[in-house]
């Protein structure tokens, strides 16, 4: 389709339609979601799509949710489907009687759950969610691609043209939002910022409705995205904020369902102990965090370095959504220890890679430490991969390789 730029989780939400009645697409606004319904489309997936968003249909949605509902042709892609709670219940109604899989696509800008349904989520055990993410640097070049795999596969080496510094703070202050990132390369710095910051302050106003907390809200939205990359003390947090640690956890978790910000685990041997660990929280879109930290050529290095780590976990994390098998984005920090690894990829099959970002050209003795603690402590680590900025694909032990960052996008 003319104008239209690949995304590498459309074969993943057709795969998903062989099988599920429902899937919901959710993802951050201005990421792409109605573009994925005309895809599909274009594709002969889908026979018929209709917008919430446009007050009429809305309107008539809220009306009539079960005739609205019968009448689409199927399968039916409908979009900001968390506008008009009440359709779920005639969307189950006719999942149940037609008993097919492949009948609707619904997506919502905002985490469509049990909040966006009355109390109850009627479409439970009936759909499939997958996460539409900001574009990765290889849709943006127009050739999505898994490198994520190919690493937990086969961590050797590759052949990858490296990211100079100025290529790689263009990727950054570029982010991976459309609208903005697939503008003309000349937009001035200050228009981008405007944008940018009017996108924050944009989301938070119409996600959260009628709130009087939306200054406040916009206020640790800002926080959150200049402190991308870093592990989250709500105590610590709430001392800063001067608020209590209760309405820090509930905002952060408002900013979570509007997708301006998401949360990093952290790894632990039990699962229970991980929910109840310090997770990392990392701005969605690198751009919107490389606006927030005014970043530009004088950036200081601990600033630049979360940065280029918040690029590599998004990329990570956007590419395990499209793998033909289950992977989980984790952190890992030992505190008796004092070492720590940025990113673990956890397989099905309970093993798992290390990953250690550097905003550095070159890899030093001190930088593997994380790794090969994690390797020596943790059953199942297969290998650890230090991501950097430097030019060369090395192997730096038995079980560690070093790659170029642009090793992630390359094709």
């Amino acid at each position: 389709m003319v104008g239209i730029v690949a995304r590498g989780l459309i074969e993943t939400i057709e795969t998903a339609l062989d099988h599920v009645p429902v899937v919901i697409l959710e993802g951050a606004r201005a990421t792409g979601k109605s573009t994925i319904g005309r895809m599909l489309q274009a594709r002969g997936r889908l026979a018929s799509s209709v917008d919430l968003s446009d007050p009429t249909t809305q309107e008539a949605a809220r009306a009539a949710p079960t005739s609205f509902i019968d009448g689409l042709d199927l399968p039916a892609f409908i979009d900001e489907a968390h506008l008009v709670p009440d359709l779920a219940i005639a969307v189950k109604r006719r999942v149940d009687r037609t008993g097919e899989p492949g009948l609707f696509v619904l997506t919502g800008s905002s985490r469509l759950g049990r909040h966006q349904l009355g109390g109850s989520d009627p479409l439970a055990g009936r759909t499939l969610r997958l996460r539409l993410w900001p574009m990765t640097q290889g849709e943006l070049a127009g050739t999505p691609v898994d490198r994520l795999t190919r690493l937990l596969d086969d961590p050797t080496g590759t052949v990858v043209a490296p990211a100079t510094p100025k290529e790689l703070m263009h990727r950054l202050m570029r982010g991976g939002l459309p609208g903005i990132a697939l503008a003309d390369s000349s937009m001035p710095d200050l228009l981008r910022a405007q944008l940018l910051a009017e996108y924050l302050e944009g989301v938070i106003v119409h996600e959260t409705d009628r709130r009087r907390d939306r200054s406040e809200l916009i206020r640790l939205a800002r926080y959150l995205t200049a402190a991308t990359g870093t592990i989250v003390n709500l105590t610590s947090l709430s001392s800063d904020l001067g608020s209590t640690r209760e309405t820090i956890a509930t905002r952060l978790t408002i900013l979570e369902a509007c997708f301006l910000v998401h949360a990093l685990p952290a790894h632990r041997p039990s699962e229970h102990r991980v929910l109840s660990a310090h997770p990392k929280i990392l701005a969605t879109d690198v751009g919107l965090a490389a606006w927030a930290t005014r970043a530009g050529p004088n950036t200081p290095v601990h600033t630049l370095g979360n940065l280029i780590e918040t690029l590599a976990i998004n990329e990570l994390v956007a590419q395990a959504g499209w793998t033909t098998e289950h992977v989980q984005l984790r952190h890992w920090r030992d505190t008796k220890r004092k070492v720590e690894v940025d990113a673990l990829a956890l397989r099905a099959d309970g093993s798992s890679v290390a990953f250690e970002i550097k905003a550095a050209v070159d890899v030093r003795p001190d930088d593997l430490h994380g790794l090969r603690a994690y390797l020596n402590m943790v059953t199942g680590a297969t290998h650890g991969i230090v991501l950097y900025t430097g030019t060369r694909s090395l192997q730096l032990d038995d079980h560690i390789w070093a790659h170029p960052i642009a090793s992630l996008w390359s094709t």
